[in-house]
């Protein structure tokens, strides 16, 4: 994934937190520090309690989506993060 993100191929990359082997934060961390990517990054988790949407945010996501996706507000938060909108806090 970090060769596509490299290579500047996605605008925007939905990522759970909990991932297999890594966590999402770790691998954000790589994502910010790779050169030449610019991709916008919105964490998409289960992760619903107080402190997660900051902590998330603090961490450098372009947004946060809970699960299950509230699918009204979805296009509306996808499209602020490629505006490069900051996220609601």
């Amino acid at each position: 994934m970090l060769d596509a993100i490299e290579q500047g191929l996605p605008e925007l990359v939905l990522m759970d937190i909990q991932l297999p082997g890594k966590d999402g934060f770790a691998l954000l961390g790589e994502i910010r520090k790779s050169p030449g990517a610019r991709v916008r990054v919105i964490a998409l988790t289960a992760h619903a309690m107080t402190g997660d949407r900051e902590r998330a945010l603090d961490a450098g996501f372009d947004g946060y989506i809970t699960k299950p996706i509230d699918i009204r507000n979805f296009p509306d938060q996808v499209q602020r993060a490629l505006q490069g909108e900051p996220p609601d806090r």
